[in-house]
């Protein structure tokens, strides 16, 4: 309750608006097929910086929460976003994102109930990595460990959540 706003913009920043400006482009893009010279350099350079904001997904923003609230909670004043910022581990976290992602979609290709598994066991990849200062396998390792037990709760905390966000942002792109 205490960052609620705080929260909400880097939601925002991180989901909304690169999914508002990628739909933005594309209808103008395919709208305007004479868009030439400046204009074309403009809107490629919005598609670029939403593709770049779409990358930094759930686990880069699960990062940023517990580094943010959860040390505003544990010492009592919020620190400024560019002092959080700084201190993630971007690209550690940026290939969490991606692993995750592709272990949970080939999961899923492979059926539903193995990318399901993927996701509840090494979806809280990005917490533990901030919170623990671990490296890449330290983290996914940790992260298996918290989770397998705790198996029903992650499924109920964490995948139906994003399962729900998923079918949402499909409804509202369709």
């Amino acid at each position: 309750r205490q960052s609620f706003w705080r929260v909400a913009a880097v939601a925002a920043l991180l989901f909304a608006v690169p999914v508002v400006l990628t739909g933005a482009l594309v209808e103008v893009i395919g709208v305007d097929r004479e868009l030439t010279g400046v204009g074309l350099t403009v809107a490629l350079s919005a598609l670029a910086v939403a593709g770049f904001l779409r990358l930094f997904g759930a686990v880069v923003f699960a990062g940023f929460l517990d580094e943010a609230v959860g040390r505003q909670y544990l010492f009592g004043e919020p620190e400024r976003f560019v002092e959080v910022i700084r201190r993630l581990p971007w690209m550690r976290l940026l290939v969490a994102d991606v692993l995750l992602g592709l272990g949970t979609a080939i999961g899923f290709t492979l059926l539903v109930v193995p990318g399901i598994a993927v996701y509840a066991l090494f979806g809280l990849v990005g917490p533990v990595m901030v919170q623990e200062r671990l490296g890449l396998a330290p983290a996914f390792r940790r992260t298996y460990r918290l989770s397998r037990p705790a198996l029903r709760l992650v499924v109920a905390l964490v995948v139906i959540p994003v399962a729900f966000e998923h079918a949402l942002h499909e409804v509202l792109a369709a």
